[in-house]
């Protein structure tokens, strides 16, 4: 992009008030996944306007990642995968002998009020990770012709949408009308709705939990080998609480995760292994305190009758 009015900011995981080592792990292993592509469009019956749009989703925006819903390993080499191949499970395969790594996942298209929380997610990270470009962003507002109160009711194939994350204020600037409702630990504040969001639902269920994820892990401080302390999220004990509830008052309830064999990557790799671990770890808490909780009832069932991992994967020809 040299010679052109293109701003690329190449924006590794910080991690301040650390040691080295912690903050060198962060900045080359972990991301915010945050994926996702705004711009302006056109507002119907109005040629004066703009109004925000914005993808947002699990896709990586690069190579190798368009997938169908057949997810083929070989069939579509020389065809719809001919020019975007890619293998990171084993990353010595070639386009010319396969197979290439499928993928699950989800991007959306959002417009409305939600596009705007996009926009202001996008500033403030930029505003904190890459503050000397900060005044190149173009302003969105009224006076430069933009709609900013476009919105639309929803038709029978739309829905509305609201947004959630996972950050912490070394990777995002908080406005200070949403400071009361931000957690601060160890001298940081952290967003962390999506775990609120999960923890919502799950008390609220009523007859079964369904979960899709790359990673299925967290409440360390239960876990039957206490290793690390580095995976505090309550999902899991949330889900095994919702569950000891359902047995305790004889009510029939299901919980059903899928997750991938392992998460993206080459499997032998530290940090897969790694995630791995901590995976098998958070199972077998999660089977532990359901056998308790169905042995104190005195029932004649097993923890996978409440609790089941499924793992999706492809057999092709």
């Amino acid at each position: 992009f040299q010679g052109t009015d293109v701003t690329v900011f190449k924006c590794p995981r910080k991690k301040h008030k650390t040691g080295m080592g912690d903050a060198f792990m962060a900045a080359t292993t972990y991301t915010h996944h945050q994926k996702g592509i705004l711009l302006d469009a056109a507002v119907d019956g109005d040629a004066s306007k703009r109004r925000v749009v914005g993808f947002m989703g699990g896709i990586d925006i690069t190579d190798g990642r368009y997938d169908t819903p057949e997810h083929s390993l070989f069939a579509t080499l020389k065809t719809k995968h001919k020019n975007d191949f890619y293998c990171g499970v084993t990353p010595s395969n070639t386009g010319d002998v396969g197979p290439r790594q499928p993928w699950h996942d989800i991007h959306c298209y959002y417009e409305g009020p939600v596009a705007l929380d996009l926009l202001a997610n996008f500033e403030n990270r930029w505003k904190t990770q890459n503050s000397d470009d900060y005044h190149k962003l173009l302003p969105i507002t009224d006076a430069r012709g933009f709609a900013l109160d476009w919105s639309k009711q929803p038709g029978p194939d739309e829905w509305n949408m609201q947004f959630f994350r996972s950050i912490n204020s070394d990777s995002v600037h908080f406005d200070t009308t949403i400071l009361d409702k931000i957690n601060v630990r160890k001298g940081r504040r952290y967003d962390d709705s999506i775990q609120k969001a999960y923890i919502h639902h799950i008390r609220r269920a009523k007859r079964y939990i369904y979960i899709e994820n790359q990673y299925f892990l967290g409440s360390c401080h239960a876990w039957l080998v206490h290793e690390t302390l580095k995976a505090p999220n309550t999902v899991p004990i949330e889900l095994c609480a919702r569950v000891e509830r359902a047995i305790q008052n004889g009510e029939q309830f299901k919980v059903y995760i899928c997750i991938p064999m392992h998460p993206e990557g080459d499997p032998t790799s530290a940090a897969v292994q790694e995630i791995l671990r901590w995976q098998s770890r958070t199972m077998e808490m999660m089977m532990d305190r359901i056998a308790r909780a169905i042995h104190k009832k005195g029932l004649d069932a097993h923890p996978t009758d409440y609790l089941m991992f499924f793992c999706p994967a492809k057999q092709e020809g």
